[in-house]
């Protein structure tokens, strides 16, 4: 064997890094739909992305950004979001002044708070389900929690029968199925959330995380 062959047979290919992502979660339906975004969206970049949901006992704010820290001083993740949803914030005086305190903190950290760059607030008002009204409907509406948002997502065809169940989000067509045709127009709809105005605007933030992976497409399969 000559030494250039030699020389071919030990050149390895070189592996990319897998990106490891935590997503805090405030409830059931996030997982259900964050799990079924990491198999149908954008695969050829997904699958090289460990997506790790965190879904906490205790959900008081700070004990939310707490874990948010933990995650980023003791593990391996090169983001972590949190995702937020302000219906049960804004209800207690207290969370919301500890919300907001730390969200401000969150947009531009200062020396002690240097962990937070690698934290991304995602901001639902009142929740998740406001995320599926906007791949249908450009609104800034302010619903003050689920039960008032539900008569308006039910009147979209594609969502009449919505229910927050497991059956429901897994059932064919999938919860992530029934949006997706959708999901341009709920990104263009999308607007970052105003912490002015958290008590009469509706928003959701969870473009997000399909920002994060197309900005991850681009890094893995630049352009030519």
């Amino acid at each position: 064997m000559t030494a250039k062959s030699r020389n071919r047979r030990a050149i390895r290919p070189v592996r990319k890094a897998i990106d490891a992502v935590a997503v805090i979660i405030d409830g059931e339906t996030e997982e259900w739909y964050i799990k079924q975004v990491k198999v149908k969206y954008n695969p050829s970049v997904t699958r090289t992305l460990k997506i790790s949901p965190e879904f906490p006992e205790k959900k008081s704010v700070k004990e939310l950004f707490n874990l948010a820290k933990v995650l980023i001083e003791t593990e391996t993740y090169t983001r972590v979001f949190l995702i937020v949803d302000l219906d049960e914030v804004l209800k207690s005086h207290s969370e919301w002044q500890a919300f907001r305190n730390l969200y401000n903190k969150s947009q531009n950290p200062s020396k002690s708070y240097q962990w937070m760059k690698k934290l991304e607030v995602i901001v639902n008002t009142p929740c998740l389900e406001y995320w599926y009204l906007l791949h249908f409907k450009k609104t800034t509406r302010f619903f003050e929690d689920y039960a008032r948002l539900k008569p308006e997502l039910r009147k979209i065809p594609e969502l009449a029968g919505y229910e927050k169940t497991e059956e429901y989000y897994n059932n064919t067509p999938q919860i992530y199925n029934r949006l997706f045709p959708y999901l341009t127009t709920a990104r263009s709809n999308a607007f970052k959330f105003d912490v002015e105005k958290a008590a009469v605007q509706g928003c959701s933030e969870m473009y997000k995380i399909f920002d994060y992976i197309d900005e991850r497409a681009e890094k893995l399969f630049p352009l030519a």
